[in-house]
């Protein structure tokens, strides 16, 4: 587990090698529903359903980055999200 300051993003390159370490046939899936595909929705810059999606590296860092950002302008629930899917891989916001 890589703990880092709550809301802070860690470089690309470890997240990177968390990702290929931890998800298998580069294919990140993430099932959001209610609240979460809703903050989703608001915050993430894409339309999310309720069901399930597969994600590759890159485009989950963008996910992740823009949640983040959205965290630090008053978002608290793009935090939440942001701290869930990071803890996925590995990562802990303290």
């Amino acid at each position: 587990m890589i703990s880092m300051t709550y809301g802070e993003l860690p470089k690309y390159s470890v997240y990177l090698r968390q990702f290929k370490a931890v998800v298998r046939d580069d294919a990140f899936q993430m099932h959001l529903k209610g609240s979460d595909a809703d903050c989703a929705d608001a915050h993430a810059g894409r339309e999310y359903s309720d069901g399930n999606s597969t994600y590759e590296a890159d485009e989950l860092w963008r996910i992740i980055k823009d949640l983040t950002e959205a965290f630090h302008d008053g978002a608290d629930c793009a935090g939440d999200l942001a701290s869930s899917i990071l803890g996925v891989l590995d990562f802990e916001w303290i």
